[in-house]
């Protein structure tokens, strides 16, 4: 009943939503009530232990809840007689849980407040009485919660006292129910309705991309659904995530901290966690000064192509890998054309090979979007065994697509990189990155360094790194910050959870770059 007169006072009141939109808004309303009043049950009777409720219920309850917050952490959107539902981000959780704990204990001690004195009724007692009074009036979905409420109210409190409970109850319901009712009737009836239009996410699409943006990688934004979130002359990058809005990069324009109330307004409307990713030590530093919680996640491989030769011990094993591709008739050529059918064939033969691709901060085979890109192409005779993709810039390149045939020559790669980077040099570019890898390089051997050195030698990540370390890059530190450490952890592991398993219906994300990617190419 509740849900139907809820859905008819928001139609009332909100007359720019249909009465079907506002019953599902008010089906989820009680739905998600229900969630907090099943935490908050179990808390309660695990801590005030009343003899109604066995602690293995209790602990029932809180395993439920917790296996519906890890099903709305892994599987944030699920398919439901045949339509997609997508379940509240792990913030929204919490504060319907938090929400409903002041509902409940505000209610609870208005009751106890107005029971008559004498009675020995702690609060320890009333509470989880007034919890399960109120889930059997719910669920029973009489007007009002009448009949049930009082009948489970008087089974559980203490017997003999059954009069002076209900005048208590009836006080609770005049004061509680029946005065806000009115008042609230009051404005359904001679209120305006809300004529108020919606909030904004202040977020437009991203259709185009300045060639003097802050870095190259920023081009991966035309592809992962970012939008563009403006601040003054701010402007970033925003992808959203179940649980996070994150700021990819540093800005398109301006200075991260600039941006930085806008980004937290977003995530805090839309429940979720605000989150910067991968930005350099300049802003990193900013962000650091302004109270943000920030790791250091990855390290950037730089060359100075004004720089780069093959002379000497530190480039041995490069120019080894590069005699095995000549050798093997290698040739390497800048794409004029793309061959879309034979790239194509190459990119499904490598996801074969790799269990797929990954997403988000990664670029994906989709011959439109690899038109703004240098393409290198090698070539073994007149058979294509792979290629590389460099996003560009004025002042930049960054690698972002490689793919190889199984059979590919050794050195392969070695090579389109090198060609990449000869013309990079040419074209009088002072700086081409490599991408990034998990923080490998750093000499400090604390125990997350030691866990992400076992977890990337158990997943390739070694081998990317030494396959960069040929060209002997510098390498730049990145970093990831969010409001507080445990929005961070969450933020970033919902990101590893995107990163490794994107959305099937868009095309696949293949950058190499990706620290959290569990395949070789991390």
């Amino acid at each position: 009943m509740g849900v139907v007169t809820g859905a008819l006072v928001r139609w009332r009141l909100l007359p720019g939503l249909s009465l079907i939109e506002t019953s599902k808004l008010s089906l989820t309303v009680a739905l998600s009530f229900f969630a907090g009043l099943a935490a908050v049950s179990g808390l309660s009777g695990l801590l005030l232990t009343p003899r109604f409720m066995p602690a293995a219920f209790c602990i029932g309850l809180i395993l439920l809840i917790l296996s519906f917050a890890l099903l709305a952490f892994l599987h944030p959107r699920i398919r439901i007689f045949g339509r997609q539902v997508t379940l509240p981000s792990l913030p929204a959780l919490c504060k319907i849980t938090a929400l409903t704990l002041l509902d409940t204990t505000a209610a609870a001690l208005a009751l106890y407040v107005l029971l008559p004195t004498g009675l020995d009724i702690g609060f320890a007692l009333l509470f989880p009485v007034y919890l399960a009074a109120l889930t059997a009036a719910l669920v029973t979905g009489t007007p009002g919660g009448v009949g049930p409420y009082e009948l489970t109210a008087l089974g559980l409190l203490p017997e003999g006292a059954a009069p002076e409970i209900m005048a208590g109850i009836l006080a609770f319901r005049l004061i509680y129910y029946a005065l806000p009712a009115l008042i609230a009737a009051w404005f359904l009836y001679w209120g305006e309705a809300n004529t108020t239009p919606p909030v904004r996410s202040g977020l437009e699409p991203i259709r185009d991309l300045p060639q003097d943006i802050s870095r190259a990688e920023l081009g991966v934004c035309l592809q992962n659904g970012a939008r563009l979130l403006s601040a003054g002359q701010t402007r970033l990058a925003i992808v959203s995530t179940a649980q996070t809005e994150t700021a990819m990069f540093d800005p398109i324009r301006g200075a991260a901290a600039a941006g930085l109330p806008g980004l937290l307004a977003l995530a805090r409307r839309r429940n979720k966690v605000a989150l910067i990713y991968k930005t350099t030590p300049r802003g990193a530093a900013t962000l650091r000064r302004a109270g943000m919680a920030t790791l250091h996640i990855a390290d950037e491989a730089v060359i100075d192509p004004q720089k780069f030769h093959l002379q000497g011990r530190k480039f041995r094993q490069l120019r080894r890998k590069l005699r095995q591709a000549g050798e093997a008739g290698i040739k390497v050529t800048r794409a004029a054309a793309l061959p879309q059918a034979e790239m194509a064939r190459l990119d499904a033969e490598w996801q074969a090979l790799n269990g797929g691709a990954r997403g988000l901060s990664m670029g994906q085979f989709c011959p439109d979007y690899l038109l703004r890109h240098h393409v290198y192409l090698a070539w073994q005779n007149d058979t294509l065994v792979g290629f590389a993709s460099f996003h560009s810039s004025h002042h930049e390149r960054c690698l972002d697509l490689m793919r190889s045939a199984a059979k590919a020559p050794s050195g392969c790669m070695h090579m389109l990189v090198t060609k990449a980077l000869t013309e990079a040099r040419a074209d009088g570019l002072s700086r081409v990155s490599l991408a990034a890898q998990p923080c490998l390089t750093t000499a400090r051997a604390t125990l997350p360094r030691l866990i992400a050195r076992r977890i990337s030698h158990h997943s390739g990540a070694t081998g990317l790194a030494q396959f960069k370390a040929s060209f002997a890059p510098r390498y730049q530190p990145l970093y990831a910050h969010a409001k507080s450490w445990p929005a961070l952890a969450l933020g970033l592991a919902d990101l590893s959870r995107v990163i490794n398993r994107p959305n099937r219906s868009q095309p696949h994300n293949c950058h190499e770059e990706n620290e959290f990617d569990s395949s070789r190419h991390i």
